[in-house]
């Protein structure tokens, strides 16, 4: 493990909220409720993006429990991973030594990262960017450790997700609410993620969107889970690509470093 970092506030909260939420990580993939249901749609469709890409090394940033990690190496890729989370650096350490597989796994933050320069030829941020105080700084870090010509893969909860227009309670609420205690998410839409990218340098070759539904009225469900995910996976099949971009409740967009 590297030394400590000094963390500003929000990123202190993160880390906090992530420690105490190992348990739930280990097991997520595994859950039977939309939102697990959409995090398992969200790993699948960017390990897809893996296969294409094929990298020799990669980073995973935000590991968590350490799926992902246990995914690339599987596929031979010499893998490293970081998370702001102690506790999620333990346990994806546990998870690699249990498959059998391994990785160099640091405690470190996103924006300040222990690795060389060019180092490797992909960069993974799944569920990171919506939490960081400057997601420009990242990027600017992921864009220092890939290689010439590298991949990003990045994604982000967008906040015009179609069952939450579709819950008119809920969105008069959110204009409504002071702010949330703790550290607000910052959620970004398909055209702010494509700026937010560019602005950074990198190039934006592909953005997904996927997860339609769950199905709310003052963000309480009016379906079973197992119904809204029936209704959701038929949506994603037949909605045309830039409507999933712009209604989808999360967004995984594929960039690229200049070559």
């Amino acid at each position: 493990m590297t030394a400590p970092q000094v963390l500003d506030e929000r990123t202190a909260l993160v880390q906090a909220d992530y420690n105490a939420r190992v348990g739930q990580w280990r097991e997520i993939y595994a859950g039977t409720s939309f939102h697990d249901h959409t995090i398992r749609r969200r790993l699948a469709r960017s390990l897809q993006l893996v296969d294409r890409l094929a990298p020799r090394a990669a980073l995973d940033v935000g590991c968590g429990a350490g799926q992902l990690l246990v995914e690339l190496a599987g596929r031979g890729i010499a893998t490293a991973g970081v998370d702001v989370a102690e506790g999620m650096v333990e346990a994806s350490q546990t998870r690699l030594r249990d498959a059998g597989l391994s990785a160099e796994v640091q405690q470190s933050d996103a924006t300040a990262m222990p690795f060389a320069t060019g180092r490797f030829d992909l960069v993974t941020a799944l569920g990171v960017i919506e939490y960081l105080r400057q997601p420009e700084a990242f990027l600017r870090e992921a864009a220092r450790v890939l290689a010439p010509g590298g991949a990003l893969i990045v994604t982000s909860p967008n906040p015009v997700r179609l069952s939450f227009l579709c819950d008119p309670v809920r969105v008069v609420a959110s204009l409504l609410r002071p702010p949330p205690r703790g550290y607000p998410r910052r959620y970004f839409p398909p055209w702010a993620l494509r700026r937010q990218l560019a602005t950074s340098g990198f190039v934006v070759e592909e953005l997904q969107g996927h997860g339609i539904g769950e199905w709310t009225i003052g963000g309480r469900p009016v379906l079973s889970q197992p119904m809204s995910i029936r209704i959701g996976t038929a949506l994603e099949r037949k909605l045309p690509e830039p409507a999933l971009q712009l209604l989808g409740a999360n967004l995984i967009a594929l960039a690229r470093t200049p070559a």
